[in-house]
């Protein structure tokens, strides 16, 4: 049973951190959910600091305050013409440094220090329940970041059309009227909130890892945004079971196997994609510096022959465009190297 529900709050946490990453992604604030996960401490611990109560439900919404204030204020120095990286590494910086000392001075005999805070460990979780008038609901952190991923799923799918046109399109959509920064402030705010859930599981690093790696890598796999958002799941889901299966064999940080097989994905898919990939690339390049140069060597071939100059051609180059029928073995123009001529802008006219 305990095993059971470790594999089901990993898979629940890594979900849950992957579904809004992949839009901060696309809108380009992939760092912003560093920053959150550094400033929200703040927020928590600022509330624990009036509450006194590490359990208290308005940890939570300290938590989410602090990191709503994160992003409008990274977002009021952007207008200031600070660079995004610049503003997002001043302001969570800032914040993170100010929870520290207020942990150490203030908080140092509580659990809330600074190990469990950036590190966590998802093994413990199981033995962290819920339990609602005598009946065992299952693990905090699982229920939390149910809730989180269902908050998530639910927000995405309401306003599926209006976060497609504000991601790509910015400014049309507002001169259509839309609201940018109501979408983006929601989607912080959820960002906020998952962050919050997920520390006692993961750990803010850890977090960092499950918001990125997979959006990156699904991002890598396909151009379709629906595609996207389904193979972010299935790879956030791979990773975590996979994750948790090779840390119980080699006995090992659970969390930190999640995120190391999460990073090995990226790195397995960004080497072999099939479009996106670095060898695709190379490829691709390949194919083109050599579709450049028998398409210049097809000019060459051309011109001579109008001007009826005499001219020297490479052997395996015109062996190259026979097999492609841009030539025939009398080495002139056929239809077909027309027509790529023509498609290739080298020629306007249909060659003699």
């Amino acid at each position: 049973m305990i095993l059971l529900d470790l594999f089901l709050t990993g898979l629940v946490v890594s979900v849950a951190c992957a579904v809004p990453g992949l839009w901060l992604m696309l809108r380009g604030m992939s760092m912003l959910s560093d920053a959150l996960t550094h400033s929200v401490l703040l927020g928590i611990v600022l509330t624990f600091l009036i509450v006194s109560d590490i359990d208290s439900p308005f940890m939570i919404v300290g938590a989410v305050a602090s990191g709503v204030g994160t992003a409008l204020f990274v977002e009021r120095l952007q207008r200031q013409n600070i660079s995004a990286d610049a503003a997002i590494g001043l302001v969570f910086a800032g914040m993170f440094s100010l929870a520290i000392i207020l942990i150490t001075v203030y908080a140092g005999d509580t659990h809330l220090d600074l190990d469990a805070v950036l590190l966590g460990e998802i093994i413990f979780s199981p033995f962290d329940r819920i339990v609602l008038g005598g009946v065992d609901i299952g693990p905090r952190a699982m229920i939390m970041n149910g809730v989180a991923l269902f908050l998530s799923v639910t927000f995405m799918v309401v306003f599926w059309k209006e976060l497609v046109f504000t991601t790509f399109d910015a400014t049309s959509a507002t001169l259509v009227g839309f609201a940018p920064t109501v979408l983006t402030t929601g989607l912080v705010i959820l960002s906020s909130f998952t962050v919050v859930t997920a520390f006692d599981a993961v750990g803010a690093i850890l977090v960092v890892a499950f918001m990125t790696t997979a959006p990156a890598s699904a991002y890598l796999l396909t151009y379709r945004l629906r595609r996207m958002v389904m193979l972010t799941v299935l790879l956030a889901v791979s990773a975590s079971i996979i994750g948790i299966w090779v840390a119980m064999l080699l006995d090992v940080s659970v969390s930190g196997t999640m995120a190391a097989v999460a990073g090995l994905q990226f790195v397995i898919i960004w080497l072999f994609a099939p479009t996106r990939g670095v060898i695709a690339r190379l490829i691709e390049r390949r194919g083109l510096r050599t579709e450049v140069l028998l398409l210049a060597q097809l000019m060459h071939i051309v011109s001579h022959k109008r001007t009826h100059q005499q001219f020297v051609v490479d052997g395996q180059l015109v062996r190259e465009l026979q097999a492609r029928g841009w030539i025939d073995e009398a080495q002139q123009l056929t239809s077909i190297g027309v027509r790529t001529l023509q498609q290739a802008g080298m020629l306007t006219t249909t060659a003699e």
